[in-house]
């Protein structure tokens, strides 16, 4: 059975033990904790993660909102907002990010498991959808960069590429870099409009 990893942002460390020990339990995830928005930039930029789920009061300079939206500029991972406060002005600044959904404190050991099944059954859905770019812009690309594009797609850091090809993730930077020149796209989330964008009028 394939593991997924869980990245689990929450400065609480009692809540953090609470929840790594009910999604441990349901048996195909593996949990990462850390307790700041630090961390969390950098376990995305070094580990392939299937899930976050994200407190949105961290406690510190930045808040889960404004992590996600850091990560969001670089990733697609699909994610989910832990927060005890659901006053509408902060759902309605967290809808902004996009989140799969929300666990609300107090949360019950059910809404944790309904959250992640919602997730991994909307990332099974995105997996099974081929992606198609304009064949003249892709024309351009090496073969090696077609194949970053397709990591890069799912969100994959350079490092996690980089070991897929036996490569340093700075000789990823580099392809991606070309790519995205090549495709005309300034970063990542231009990247992902160009590609729906083909795929809507063909």
């Amino acid at each position: 059975m394939k593991k997924y990893n869980v990245l689990l942002v929450e400065d609480d460390k009692v809540i953090a033990e609470i929840i790594s020990g009910i999604v441990s339990d349901v048996g195909n995830y593996k949990v990462i904790k850390v307790y700041d928005a630090e961390n969390a930039l950098k376990v995305l930029k070094t580990t392939s993660v299937d899930v976050v789920l994200m407190d949105i009061f961290l406690g510190g300079v930045k808040d889960g909102i404004d992590v996600m939206n850091e990560i969001n500029k670089f990733s697609k991972v699909p994610f989910i907002y832990i927060t005890g406060n659901h006053d509408q002005a902060t759902i309605a600044k967290a809808k902004k990010s996009n989140p799969v959904g929300f666990i609300i404190k107090p949360f019950k050991e059910v809404d944790v498991k309904v959250a992640l099944d919602l997730v991994l059954h909307k990332s099974k859905d995105r997996r099974k959808t081929k992606v198609v770019v304009d064949p003249v812009l892709v024309a351009k690309l090496t073969k090696r960069e077609k194949q970053i594009l397709g990591h890069v797609l799912a969100g994959k850091s350079n490092k996690f590429i980089g070991s897929k090809y036996d490569v340093s993730d700075k000789t990823i930077s580099t392809h991606r870099t070309n790519l995205m020149r090549k495709l005309k796209a300034r970063n990542v989330t231009e990247l992902i409009g160009i590609v729906a964008k083909y795929k809507k009028s063909n």
